[in-house]
Parts: C-alpha cells; sequence; structure tokens
C-alpha cells in the first residue's frame, strides 16, 4: 500500500530465524534482495516462513513513538507541523511543539486527500504518506533500481 521496503521475519525450514529484505511485489511473486540480485518468491512459497513480523523502512519524525493528537505537547509535533509547511510551500508551520486545532485540521484534509482514515491523529499511516509526498524515505522501486545499480547508503533507518 505504502510502497516501502520491508523487512520480513522469518523461520527457515531448518527452524532458523531470519531476516528479508522485501523490495516489492509482482503479482503472485514478492521481491527480495538476495545475493546481489532481485529474487522473485512465489507468495505461496512464502506464506509458511513468514512469522508475521515484519518492519517498514522509513525515518520518522525525531522522538515518534505514539501517535501524535490534539493538545499533545513534544518535538514530533513541531517536525510534523514544519513537514507540513514544507508540502505546501509555507515559510510558517501551524504550530510549534503543541499539536493545535489548526494543525489537526490541516491533518485531516491531507487524511481525506489520500483516502486515510481522516480523524486527525498523526499516526504511522499518514506519516508514511507524508514522507512519500516529500520524498523523504525512497520508495521500494527506489531502492530495488539503486541496489542493482551498485548504490551503498540508500536505506535510512
Amino acid at each position: 500500500e505504502f510502497s516501502r521496503p520491508l523487512l520480513l521475519q522469518l523461520v527457515t525450514p531448518e527452524r532458523f530465524a531470519a531476516t528479508a529484505l522485501m523490495l516489492g511485489r509482482e503479482g503472485f511473486d514478492a521481491l527480495f534482495w538476495a545475493d546481489g540480485e532481485v529474487v522473485a518468491v512465489p507468495l505461496a512459497d512464502l506464506g509458511p516462513l513468514w512469522t508475521g513480523g515484519l518492519s517498514y523502512l522509513w525515518q520518522p519524525p525525531e522522538g515518534f513513538s505514539v501517535p501524535l493528537a490534539l493538545w499533545d505537547d513534544s518535538p514530533a509535533v513541531a517536525e510534523v507541523a514544519a513537514m507540513f509547511a514544507q508540502l505546501d510551500g509555507q515559510p510558517q508551520a501551524l504550530s510549534g511543539r503543541q499539536y493545535n486545532r489548526a494543525l489537526e485540521a490541516r491533518v485531516r484534509l491531507f487524511q481525506q486527500r489520500h483516502g486515510l482514515r481522516a480523524d486527525g491523529v498523526v499516526g504511522q499511516r499518514t506519516l508514511l504518506k507524508l514522507n512519500e509526498e516529500l520524498g523523504i524515505d525512497p520508495t521500494s522501486i527506489e531502492v530495488r533500481d539503486r541496489l542493482q545499480a551498485g548504490q551503498d547508503g540508500m536505506v535510512q533507518r
């Protein structure tokens, strides 16, 4: 949905824990980076190995650990407000450290425009979409292209 590279937690057939970098999906295949190339693995083969654990490769705002809502006060709120100002081409953010009604209204509009639950709460889904809009995180396709081109340092966190 967010076209992000994922780290999947797996258990090998020999019952060893493993982590794999998933770079997307094509049809009924998952695409992984292995041995210096993109490898397609049928989803039917992957299912029994996947533990259900996964991590998005993305860059959350500094200090973000729980969803941000009206009247929260933290550096993460200030960073999110600054991100919206950047997105909107505004010189001034709608709020500082405190999540105010103006920021809440802007978040709702953003969520609505992107098919997210328009509750005004800044959670992981909203941040992933905001990062995507601002070009902060590389997409799965960008990571795949960079890996295939031999570039280093494309994934942060």
